[in-house]
């Protein structure tokens, strides 16, 4: 062995399970990045009959060519000295053998992309872990492996992989992704056919409409009601806001086309079931013994609404110049403890009018919407999210919804 610092190459060797995709990802790094003073290689405890499709693809995203390899086990090379041995996933760090030579050991944990479904959600698991293996790689080449002691030495390899900074998120737990990718289709691709309507048209039409719904309801079922009016006003003007919103600062999802099938599932699975919450307030239906809102409800439903639409407007608004001047992690203002303002902004908004309806029916549109729509896709957005420096950190101190408990 020559060249590193004394005159040696050092051999490092990546182990995982199925060496198929975080150790064959690991190797190839660090092959292109070490510049000659390494030789790497990986093996695997149970190694997989190929090396994965979504390991080859992100690495040729990179300018890796990494098609002729395959797993191999790793009684291949226990035999052989190493001067570094790193562990990617916690199966293979239990199931490591002892090789020769006593070689510095250490552990990088990290999920396993091959283990998320196909589809966007699996190539962002890819991407998040070729990005958090680069950043580790490129820590691990600037370590001067001819200065100080072995103990010393291990340690600052071992935290590498420690680093909360070079760490991967987990990614969403398999049903939450079907149920991301269900809503989609159901939302944009239903029925087949031409994508022809934006479904920023479809959300307005109904935001829009909300205003003249309500007041039709106020006029057939003659009920001018102070509970009537409220509602009547805040989701009126809700609806208006939504609409000067998307045409001050348009949210970019909105702007995608779908089928006419996908716009008729939007309308009657989320916003269509909104305007049952008016109906049962004004029409008289959950008979003459319902109570009415009392003037302490209204005046919470009130301030929660007055501030959701303020949080909501003021989220959209920050997320969307601070795109227009840089992309990245959004981590301050509205964000800087909160991870989805805007989120939290319209539940407490729809809140309000199911406090103003006094019945359980409102809540389990609610929770209907909250937990097959809005769930998956902030837990989407924080997968995708994960990719950028600094989100761990940034999730530890924010929540998904509401702020985390400081710790001093």
């Amino acid at each position: 062995m020559t060249r590193q610092g004394n005159g040696r190459v050092i051999r490092v060797l990546f182990v995982c399970t199925g060496n198929s995709a975080r150790s064959q990802i690991a190797e190839a790094l660090l092959a292109a990045l070490g510049g000659g003073r390494f030789l790497a290689a990986s093996a695997g405890s149970h190694p997989a009959d190929r090396v994965s499709r979504g390991a080859i693809a992100v690495l040729a995203e990179h300018g890796i060519s990494w098609t002729d390899r395959v797993p191999k086990p790793i009684d291949d090379v226990e035999h052989e000295r190493w001067d570094v041995v790193i562990t990617v996933c916690d199966h293979a760090r239990e199931h490591c053998p002892i090789f020769p030579g006593q070689p510095l050991v250490a552990h990088w944990g990290m999920p396993d992309p091959a283990t998320v479904d196909d589809g966007a959600a699996r190539r962002a698991a890819f991407a998040d872990t070729y990005e958090v293996l680069r950043r580790r790689i490129e820590r691990l080449i600037a370590i001067d492996f001819a200065d100080g002691g072995g103990v010393d030495l291990a340690r600052r390899v071992q935290a590498i992989g420690e680093d909360s900074s070079a760490a991967a998120i987990s990614p969403p737990p398999p049903w939450v992704r079907r149920l991301a990718d269900l809503t989609r289709f159901l939302s944009h691709d239903f029925l087949g056919g031409p994508r022809v309507i934006r479904l920023g048209w479809v959300i307005n039409l109904q935001k829009l409409g909300t205003l003249p719904f309500v007041a039709l309801l106020m006029l057939w079922y003659d009920n001018t009601s102070v509970g009537a009016w409220v509602y009547l006003a805040l989701h009126g003007t809700y609806g208006i806001c939504w609409v000067l919103k998307d045409r001050l600062y348009p949210d970019t999802a909105w702007l995608e086309r779908v089928t006419l099938g996908g716009a008729a599932m939007t309308f009657l699975l989320v916003l269509g079931p909104y305007w049952v919450a008016p109906w049962l307030l004004i029409s008289g239906v959950l008979g003459p013994a319902h109570p009415a809102p009392t003037p302490p409800l209204l005046a919470a439903a009130i301030a929660l609404h007055t501030g959701g639409l303020a949080l909501m407007l003021g989220a959209d608004a920050q997320k969307y110049f601070t795109l227009r001047l840089r992309r990245g992690l959004i981590a301050d203002g509205l964000f800087s403890r909160i991870r989805h303002p805007n989120y939290l902004g319209e539940m407490m908004i729809y809140s309000a009018y199911a406090l103003l309806v006094r019945h359980w029916i409102p809540w389990a549109i609610l929770a209907w919407v909250w937990g097959v729509v809005f769930y998956p896709r902030m837990r989407m957005i924080d997968a995708s999210l994960a990719r950028y420096p600094g989100f761990p950190e940034w999730s530890r101190r924010a929540g998904l919804l509401l702020p985390r408990r400081s710790r001093h």
